[in-house]
């Protein structure tokens, strides 16, 4: 069965793979990516011999992964930006470890991340020709608010992640903006400051990582032309949504200057102000905000062990 399974995942109709990955059993699809494990084809979080499939597994992959990215997918316009779509995601508790294995399986989307084409070019061509453009997703995600009862944090109350909560996450779940401002004035009050969200909210869909390795330019219809001049044409994808959650626009601004993004300190610095800019500007309390974030940031870092 493994082999028929494996057959049709690589020879198969994009819609009969997408039921397969729907329908068939858990230990099928296990059997299948450890299989490709082996073989060297799951690499980068891809299935390759599954030519429209992708799947991210392990035990890092959280459902809130999964379910921030499915929310976005039904919400965002395709027109501004494409997002993979989720088609199962399931824990596996057979590993004999005290943490399950979690697999994600998505639609892949072919193309070439920013990173690899601004590689290819001279003094970051393509992230400079693109960089308004991903302003631009990052405040029409902005632009997708929580409901009003929703807690700050990834969808369904899971524990946020991301550049501005430490190395570990928050390590806590936030049920209100109350708990939010408990966690980092626990680390302000260190240097005699203390930060209230409350005046920066709704709460808004924060990708929290667009970082070059996160987008891709599609190769809609087959075409693989990657010149600087035909950019505008081509779909952006924005995948990796580990970092994603519903909080205030300001957490994400203040998460761009930290990003990890090598050779692209430039690239991020410009996505900033391009992106303070799409959004109107931040107010006067959100700018205040936004560095007590920064400050309470390096709080966590340094003091690994503090807790709220």
């Amino acid at each position: 069965m493994d082999t028929i399974l494996d057959f049709l995942l690589q020879h198969s109709h994009p819609l009969i793979q997408r039921w397969l990955v729907r329908f068939c059993p858990q230990t099928w699809l296990i059997r299948v990516c450890r299989r490709a494990e082996v073989q060297n084809h799951l690499a980068l979080g891809v299935l390759r011999h599954a030519p429209h499939i992708a799947v991210q597994c392990g035990c890092g992959v959280l459902p809130s992964r999964a379910a921030m990215q499915e929310y976005t997918y039904q919400r965002v316009n395709p027109a501004v930006v494409r997002v993979p779509r989720v088609y199962q995601f399931f824990l596996d508790y057979s590993t004999g470890y005290s943490l399950p294995d979690r697999y994600l399986f998505m639609k892949l989307m072919h193309g070439k991340t920013l990173e690899s084409l601004d590689a290819a070019t001279e003094n970051n061509a393509m992230s400079k020709a693109l960089t308004k453009r991903i302003a631009n997703i990052a405040a029409h995600l902005q632009g997708i608010k929580a409901k009003d009862d929703e807690a700050p944090g990834p969808l369904g109350g899971g524990m946020p992640f991301g550049y501005l909560w430490g190395e570990y996450g928050t390590e806590t779940v936030f049920h209100s903006v109350s708990d939010m401002n408990s966690w980092l004035n626990a680390r302000l009050k260190l240097i005699n400051k203390s930060i209230d969200l409350s005046p920066c909210y709704p709460l808004v869909l924060c990708h929290g990582d667009f970082v070059r390795r996160n987008i891709i330019l599609m190769d809609d219809n087959g075409e693989k032309d990657h010149e600087v001049e035909n950019m505008d044409s081509k779909p952006i994808a924005l995948v990796d949504w580990g970092h994603a959650a519903l909080l205030p626009r300001v957490c994400d601004i203040a998460s761009m200057s930290c990003y990890i993004d090598r050779g692209g300190y430039e690239y991020t610095k410009e996505l900033e102000q391009a992106t303070r800019e799409a959004i109107g500007g931040l107010s006067e309390v959100e700018k205040e905000c936004c560095k007590l974030l920064m400050s309470a940031r390096a709080l966590s870092l340094r003091y690994s062990r503090l807790h709220s």
